[in-house]
């Protein structure tokens, strides 16, 4: 009788598939999508808007055509409290900051099924009135227009 085996680049591919989306980070009022080996997909669409920054309401917004969205940045971003602002590949998106990227609009259990619970609840407190959140993709690079 054989024995059927799993090549083990079948095992890796599944290994991989099983770590996309899900547990992003929350850094104060930072939230961010995860990184994994293969980065989820996302939509194509742009994500854009003028970064609203509210301490006391512990919310980094997205302002567009007067309409403001919690944002869920790429892996990678974290909240940098001197400047205060969003610290992403080097570079530090303040208040005021024109960003574009790659990436959708979701809805809640959208955000949970790309950046986990955790971002998703924190992006919840800071919901506007479309129910809206900004999520960049995982590995979307960051146009910035200062």
């Amino acid at each position: 009788m054989r024995r059927r085996r799993v090549p083990w680049i079948a095992a890796a591919i599944a290994f991989a598939l099983a770590s996309c989306g899900g547990d992003g980070t929350v850094d104060g009022p930072v939230l961010a999508r995860a990184s994994s080996l293969i980065a989820p997909g996302g939509d194509d669409a742009e994500v854009l808007g003028t970064v609203v920054i509210d301490v006391d309401e512990g919310c980094v917004r997205l302002e567009l055509d007067g309409i403001r969205y919690p944002v869920v940045w790429p892996a990678g971003a974290r909240w940098e409290s001197d400047a205060p602002g969003v610290e992403l590949g080097g570079n530090t998106i303040t208040d005021g900051t024109e960003v574009v990227g790659s990436g959708g609009w979701y809805d809640f259990e959208g955000v949970v099924d790309l950046a986990g619970p955790a971002v998703a609840e924190a992006a919840q407190r800071c919901i506007g009135p479309t129910n809206e959140i900004a999520m960049f993709n995982a590995k979307s690079e960051i146009r910035i227009d200062p």
